[in-house]
């Protein structure tokens, strides 16, 4: 019985690539006591595998030759209308087609797995509880309905409290509230709110430019900054955990003070030492976390 073209093919082509792995082991290896001094019997042996490499790659190519090409395309849905085309361009549309397809495959896998991930480590911000039984959107509470005045008056606030912190509001979006937080010679926050509640922080240095004050997308460029970014959302997610089984402003706006008090420790960031390991320095950050309770700064690594 004849053997069909296509298996001896990819048999010839896992012959050949046992030969060159092979090849490559025995380089990777190089000269042994057992090839002499001069090495000799090392290259007559590379060129004996090089030899029957090249053997094994003819073999190959007459395997590849005596396979026949399927009559007519090789049929994905709809994608016979491609040879329609006049356009040479347009008719070699099969392997990005197949390609966009297993893109797409792959787009709709990770998505599942994000989807399974999320919904077991859900953090909810907003107060808003749904019901099963009432499936419209209900108004939104007094702690996000806050008016400019109000909003203005408990940042000025904020702004007397510390001496060192300069605290500045840019309206840039119609439902959102910016805060431009500058602590000393330090850094420089930009903290979104709706209302009482803090949406999203990211945290520069002091002498980094930004795009525009309501700038809330691009990172610091040093690495420190970056870190007390992601402490500061965590922080976010802390003080909120306190405040969100009660609708009240008043509790939301004792959060977001405990937010910028919080943030106002950082002003001993290059001075304080670790309160674990009483260092400075550890793999070159200072002690970038700082205590939720009693603001004690902390490595990372350290923090309790």
């Amino acid at each position: 019985m004849e053997s069909n073209p296509m298996c001896m093919a990819l048999s010839a082509v896992k012959v050949l690539r046992l030969e060159v792995g092979n090849l490559f082991s025995t380089l990777s290896a190089g000269v042994k006591e057992e090839h002499g001094e001069e090495g000799r019997e090392f290259i007559s042996e590379i060129q004996s595998m090089l030899s029957a490499i090249n053997h094994r790659y003819r073999e190959l190519e007459q395997t590849v030759n005596n396979i026949k090409i399927p009559p007519g395309s090789l049929m994905l849905s709809n994608s016979s209308y491609f040879a329609q085309e006049n356009s040479t361009d347009k008719q070699n549309l099969y392997s990005p087609l197949v390609r966009s397809h297993k893109w797409s495959d792959k787009v709709h896998k990770y998505s599942a797995f994000a989807h399974s991930i999320l919904n077991a480590n859900s953090l909810k911000k907003s107060i808003i509880f749904t019901s099963n039984n009432n499936k419209r959107k209900r108004p939104q509470t007094a702690s996000h309905n806050i008016s400019p005045q109000t909003m203005e008056a408990f940042i000025a606030s904020m702004d007397r409290m510390f001496k060192d912190m300069n605290i500045q509001i840019c309206r840039a979006f119609t439902t959102s509230t910016v805060v431009q937080v500058t602590l000393g010679r330090i850094l420089q926050a930009t903290v979104a709110l709706k209302g009482f509640v803090i949406e999203w922080v990211v945290v520069r240095g002091y002498t980094e430019s930004c795009n525009s004050p309501a700038d809330l997308m691009s990172e610091s460029r040093y690495h420190v900054f970056r870190r007390i970014s992601d402490h500061a959302q965590a922080a976010t997610l802390h003080f909120a955990d306190f405040a969100m089984p009660i609708a009240m402003p008043n509790v939301h706006e004792l959060a977001t003070k405990s937010f910028l008090t919080w943030l106002h420790s950082y002003s001993s960031l290059f001075t304080n030492v670790c309160k674990q390991c009483g260092k400075h320095s550890y793999d070159c950050y200072p002690p970038t976390w700082r205590d939720f309770k009693n603001c004690d700064p902390y490595h990372f690594e350290c923090k309790p």
